[in-house]
């Protein structure tokens, strides 16, 4: 039998550095960055030496997010596929402290109640556009919100927006670049860039063909604000883009996955006991009672646990079984998982485990959850600021009435009530998003203080409704008809 072999050319040491960059970048969920080029050329080392203009592969971060996998438009690559039995925490990762944040709409406070009556009345319509904001800020990084001039909101796709600041002052935001990609409707296999470029003096939109830029719209106007608002979820100081939720446990999960997949994998095969046939005389004999000649002129045997042989004379069998190392798998997955828990700041009731194993009851694992949202809260209120500075532009050019230069405060919905239990609110909304239990739904508004047994009393309950409605059917006739149509048959 022939073998080919492929030559590959050794590298050098700069090949074999920036080979390892690349891993190195794609294992930490970031894409898109121009840093080697930066730290590999001596001006531009001295040129920009601090800002971080990476982002969040965003291809990646979906995937864990759906636990499936997930295609990079751009580049046709495909990512998740070797994480998707560890990634089923991201989605209650991201989901819980998006609901723990903003589990209300966001309202404002000023002097102008007719401006507050508007604006709030907005943001009470528009709850959903900038919940989904959060949780994509949450999930990729990053989130944009476009205000039209009508007043009208939608998201743009992260992967779209580029962030143009002063690299001399990063703070200094002179604007967005917005990119989209679509392919001709004649030449499938020829695309098109649609650029817009925004800036506080104007707005060009250009189309690209064949790397040819044309200028097909331009607007002018004087210091008029942005049209899209950036949330980012917990930037560096020198980055322009945030950092998924899951950014510390990527790794995590991917070992998850591998534990739990070969944990898998050694169940499979070594449940189930494998044939061991020894002392036949007559070879061909057995082949031919046993197997199935393919059109090799080969014998194949199938064997499975219902299959039986016919050995021939002098033959015998005996049956081989493989070793059991799920407990070990456990031990490593469990260990995994609570680190999951201690890098996300998540308690482990939230992905809808019981405490019993860390001997932590949910009262007591609460806080951290408790103080990660007001953490999040706090850092997010400057970029709700932006949207309703943006919004107030916006009801004006609509309305007269509306003051857009008014001073006001962002009231964030509240986390814990005043006596420090944990809102109602934001229990009843993980519930119906299946994120806990109704076990662990009692557990967090203590009900542990008024009743012995939990499990006991959410089944009684469960029962009784049933017997309610049950009752209801037999007041309006349904159920008793029903019973006596069977009774007939």
């Amino acid at each position: 039998m022939k073998k080919k072999i492929t030559l590959k050319p050794k590298m050098n040491w700069f090949q074999k550095m920036r080979q390892r960059y690349q891993i190195i970048k794609e294992m930490i969920g970031r894409t898109d960055v121009d840093m080697w080029s930066k730290a590999t050329s001596i001006w531009n080392v001295y040129k920009n030496p601090i800002i971080d203009d990476s982002k969040v592969n965003y291809a990646l971060a979906r995937s864990f997010y759906y636990a499936s996998k997930v295609v990079d438009n751009r580049t046709g690559k495909e990512y998740g596929a070797k994480f998707i039995l560890g990634a089923v925490f991201s989605k209650p990762i991201v989901n819980s402290i998006t609901n723990f944040t903003l589990n209300k709409p966001l309202q404002i406070k000023c002097d102008d109640e007719y401006t507050q009556q508007i604006v709030n009345s907005w943001l009470r319509d528009n709850h959903g556009l900038i919940l989904q904001a959060t949780r994509n800020a949450f999930r990729d990084g990053d989130s944009y919100i476009k205000i039209d001039s009508a007043a009208n909101g939608s998201l743009i796709a992260p992967e779209c927006v580029d962030k143009i600041v002063d690299y001399r002052n990063i703070n200094n935001l002179l604007g967005y670049d917005i990119t989209y990609v679509y392919n001709e409707d004649d030449n499938p296999t020829k695309q098109k860039k649609i650029k817009i470029e925004i800036r506080q003096d104007y707005k060009r939109t250009y189309e690209i063909t064949d790397n040819k830029k044309e200028l097909i719209k331009e607007e002018k106007y004087k210091n008029k604000p942005f049209e899209i608002v950036q949330i980012s979820n917990e930037p560096e100081p020198n980055a322009l883009y945030g950092n998924t939720e899951y950014q510390s446990c990527i790794t995590l999960m991917a070992n998850y996955n591998a534990v739990l997949e070969s944990a898998i994998q050694n169940h499979i095969y070594n449940s189930t006991s494998v044939p061991s046939v020894e002392g036949i005389e007559n070879i061909e004999e057995f082949y031919q009672k046993n197997g199935t000649l393919n059109e090799n002129g080969e014998y194949e045997i199938e064997w499975d646990g219902k299959k039986m042989f016919v050995l021939g004379k002098g033959g015998s069998i005996k049956m081989i079984e493989g070793a059991d190392t799920s407990k070990g798998a456990e031990t490593l997955l469990n260990l995994i998982f609570w680190c999951i828990c201690q890098s996300s700041e998540t308690p482990e009731f939230i992905f809808g485990t019981a405490v019993q194993s860390s001997k932590a009851s949910v009262s007591e694992q609460m806080p951290v959850m408790i103080a990660k949202a007001q953490r999040k809260q706090a850092v997010l209120v400057k970029y709700y600021r932006n949207l309703i500075t943006l919004l107030l532009d916006r009801l004006a050019n609509t309305d007269s009435k509306v003051k857009k230069h008014t001073e006001f405060d962002v009231i964030l919905p509240d986390i814990v009530d005043e006596d420090k239990k944990t809102n109602l609110e934001i229990v009843k909304v993980l519930l119906e998003n299946n994120v806990i239990t109704k076990e662990t739904a009692a557990r967090i508004i203590g009900l542990g203080e008024w009743v012995d047994n939990i499990e006991d009393e959410v089944n009684k309950a469960v029962e009784e409704k049933k017997d309610t409605i049950q009752n209801e059917l037999d007041l309006t006739g349904i159920a008793t008809s029903n019973r006596a149509t069977e009774e007939k048959k």
